[in-house]
């Protein structure tokens, strides 16, 4: 019977393997066992690279904390550095994820960075906030509510039931911006402007990169 290599790779002797030498008789083996640790190792090292490539998750008590965990980069390199990183904060105080974007820069032909977020910073992981207003309109029916998303967004809102003025409210998106939008509030019966009128409601700003 002739000697084999077991399932590891490794070369078993048997009584009828042809003798050529007592060192390449011995070096046989130790070949096939160098062989097999070689194919062991390469696979330890792609489970170590994906280990190191998945998303680290951070813990911070609110989102000016998250900047003793990452020092706001200096640079444009650094800031899309930390960006590919991927990371995630936990806010404790909010119970939300956060994620750092660097700038957006979809006119620039070498990182174009249309996914980015200007200015560069931590913002809400999953591309949304929601809030709940309740404020005056001002003399034109104007509400401005902020929002942080760094982009122009997506804008949902609902009537609060316990307004007074829920359920003959018209609510229309008046303009956008990176970091506010403002609602245009009127009557539903007349079409007149509600100004100087308590307002409620509840609010969502999806980044548009994110829209369900």
């Amino acid at each position: 019977m002739p000697g084999y290599y077991d399932t590891n790779g490794v070369w078993n002797f048997a009584e009828d393997d042809p003798y050529v030498s007592e060192s390449d008789t011995l070096n046989k083996l130790g070949q096939s066992a160098s062989s097999a640790i070689g194919t062991a190792k390469g696979r330890v090292t792609a489970v170590e690279t994906e280990l190191n490539r998945r998303v680290k998750v951070y813990k911070a008590i609110s989102p000016l904390a998250i900047d003793a965990l990452f020092p706001p980069p200096a640079t444009k390199a650094a800031r899309l550095a930390l960006q590919a990183e991927g990371n995630l904060v936990h806010v404790q105080s909010l119970n939300k994820f956060y994620k750092y974007w660097a700038e957006n820069d979809s006119g620039d032909t070498v990182s174009d960075n249309s996914n980015g977020r200007t200015p560069a910073g931590w913002y809400p992981a999953d591309g949304k906030q929601t809030g709940w207003l309740s404020a005056n309109s001002n003399g034109s029916g104007i509400v401005t509510v902020t929002h942080g998303l760094g982009v122009q967004p997506f804008v949902f809102m609902t009537p609060s039931n316990t307004s007074s003025e829920a359920g003959r409210i018209n609510f229309q998106v008046a303009t956008r911006t990176n970091t506010t939008f403002t609602v245009q509030c009127t009557n539903a019966n007349t079409g007149t402007v509600l100004a100087n009128a308590p307002i409620r409601f509840y609010w969502m700003a999806v980044a548009p990169d994110f829209q369900p």
